[in-house]
């Protein structure tokens, strides 16, 4: 009977706990911001965002690495985004094929703007913040954490340790690659400016 009882009372909360609804694969400086902002405002909160996790003092970065290296990544994004009904901007963008496998019945969404205009906000925003984060490392633990895990995953990652050279093409390749992996009937495309 107590088996039965804890059977029936763990059924509830599965039934009642967030599901994820709506993933964002826009990368960083393409209103992903906006977008987690307005996901909350509509009810799909809390939206995990990269100040996700900045505010919870980069606990997920261990979890995040695993997803990025292939160890377990359906689990592990399971296991970071438990409490998240929405999620936007990096690291989630970095993962179109483990977030479907994970996530099948949800809607996704990649906001998009012009490549060039996209490199030149990057360099002015994230390059930046992220060599920052690199040099306050010793007064700011979670910068050291912050920077080697976008040192991994986006720098060498995604750009291949030449942003300049690649970043205008890895960006349009990140926007094809996400339209192939995702059912066409489950992805909005949507151009950052049409409101």
């Amino acid at each position: 009977m107590l088996i039965l009882s804890l059977s029936l009372i763990a059924s509830q909360v599965i039934a009642n706990y967030p599901t994820m609804q709506v993933i964002n694969f826009g990368l960083g400086r393409t209103g992903s911001l906006s977008f987690s902002q307005a996901m909350e405002i509509l009810g799909f909160g809390p939206c995990y965002h990269m100040k996700t996790v900045m505010q919870t003092g980069g606990k997920d970065f261990e979890a995040w690495t695993k997803v990025q290296r292939g160890e377990c990544p359906v689990e592990n994004l399971k296991s970071i985004l438990i409490d998240h009904t929405s999620a936007s901007d990096y690291p989630i963008a970095l993962f179109p094929e483990v977030c479907l496998a994970a996530y099948p019945t949800a809607k996704y969404i990649i906001s998009v703007r012009p490549a060039a205009e996209w490199k030149h906000s990057v360099r002015k925003t994230l390059f930046p913040a992220s060599r920052f984060m690199y040099w306050t490392s010793w007064i700011w633990p979670l910068g050291s954490k912050i920077s080697a895990w976008f040192q991994e995953a986006v720098w060498v990652g995604q750009f291949e340790g030449h942003f300049e050279e690649t970043a205008v093409r890895k960006f349009e390749e990140h926007t094809e690659r996400v339209k192939r992996v995702i059912p066409e009937d489950q992805l909005l495309v949507f151009q950052v400016g049409e409101g």
